[in-house]
């Protein structure tokens, strides 16, 4: 019984030390991400990109006879210029759609009133309600919300308008550090990369650094490839149910389908609704079978993709998506699963192997 009671006493001791040893693992991981990580974001994100066209550089110069700094610059030239081309098109293609928007907004008004009173109108008659009571609610509903929008919301927004600008200012900043650290780093890049993997630091996180870069690039290519892909299938329906803002709104619901909880579901299904109470069936259900292949898109892909590549299983995927957005906030969509691979990298490497987990 002794023994027994030792033993039991060595457990809860041994327990307490991993709890506090885990604690202070996640302390000192999230003071990393929220304090020093913001500070060099611009820069390892100009690593990563010089480190990923260097070997194209390499190739090139060995064919041409250019030295890797000639053709590390005009790699970065065409690679910026392709990408402004890109982003450029695609952007002026979402402002067109945009612009269209805006000067058809009185009569996209009208056809939301026509549509509302034409659902009023149906619920009326269905479940044999005096005309014009739901309308008349619905009106009553939407001067209190305007009231509540004059007093509570627009002031807070008018509020928040210097600290979006703040983070406007910001994300060029970081874009320019960006670029003119790439330019840089193209041409010093293998001095710069040798001192750093013969450093002392580099030596002793080599494998976190590994492991971050692969969850890094795990979701980054997961989440391009199905934005992309989902952005395509949205425009292409839009298009066949002869929607004039395809594009503006494929792009919107791609990346909105991104986002944890909320996804397509928000936009496709409510949208599916009124077009099936105003009559419109065929519309409806094709916005419905949208959102169905959205979702076996995203279900099917993102565990595939990402799984496989950073070794998170989809339900650790999903608690370190919470945790991040909790923590970080919307950037928490990408720190999150680094977060919990750090702190499970760093854990289960300081514990003697023997008595590693599973």
């Amino acid at each position: 019984l002794m023994y027994y009671d030792h033993n039991n006493h060595n457990n809860r001791k041994e327990l307490l030390k991993r709890i506090l040893y885990l604690s202070g693992i996640t302390i000192g991981v999230y003071l990393l991400f929220a304090y020093v990580l913001v500070l060099v974001i611009p820069f390892l994100f100009a690593f990563a990109f010089v480190r990923a066209m260097w070997p194209f550089a390499e190739r090139i110069g060995i064919n041409t006879g250019m030295s890797k700094k000639c053709t590390g610059y005009i790699l970065a030239g065409t690679v910026t210029l392709l990408l402004t081309v890109v982003f450029a098109g695609i952007g002026y293609g979402l402002y067109i759609q945009l612009r269209k928007l805006v000067c058809n907004f009185s009569y996209i008004q009208l056809v939301l009133e026509n549509n509302i009173n034409h659902m009023c109108c149906v619920f009326e008659e269905s479940f044999n309600i005096r005309n014009g009571t739901i309308r008349n609610m619905l009106i009553s509903s939407s001067d209190g919300v305007m009231n509540i929008c004059v007093d509570k919301i627009l002031p807070c927004v008018t509020k928040n308008g210097a600290a979006v600008l703040k983070f406007i200012t910001s994300a060029g900043i970081s874009i320019l550090f960006f670029v003119i650290a790439s330019w840089i780093l193209f041409g010093d890049y293998e001095r710069i990369r040798n001192d750093f993997m013969g450093s002392f630091i580099y030596k002793n996180v080599k494998g976190l650094i590994i492991n971050i870069k692969d969850t890094v690039w795990a979701f980054v290519k997961t989440q391009l490839i199905i934005i992309a892909i989902i952005a395509i299938v949205c425009s292409i329906g839009l298009m066949l149910v002869g929607n004039p803002y395809a594009l503006l709104l494929g792009v919107f619901i791609a990346f909105f389908d991104a986002l944890p909880v909320v996804g397509s579901g928000s936009v496709f299904v409510p949208w599916s609704i009124v077009c099936i109470v105003r009559g419109d069936v065929g519309k409806g259900t094709v916005l419905l079978v949208l959102y169905l292949v959205c979702l076996i898109l995203r279900e099917v892909l993102e565990p595939k993709i990402m799984g496989q590549q950073s070794g998170l299983r989809p339900i650790y995927t999903l608690i370190s998506f919470y945790i991040g957005i909790k923590l970080f906030g919307i950037s928490g969509i990408i720190l999150g699963p680094v977060f919990v691979t750090a702190i499970y990298y760093i854990y289960k490497t300081s514990i003697s192997p023997n008595e590693q987990e599973p």
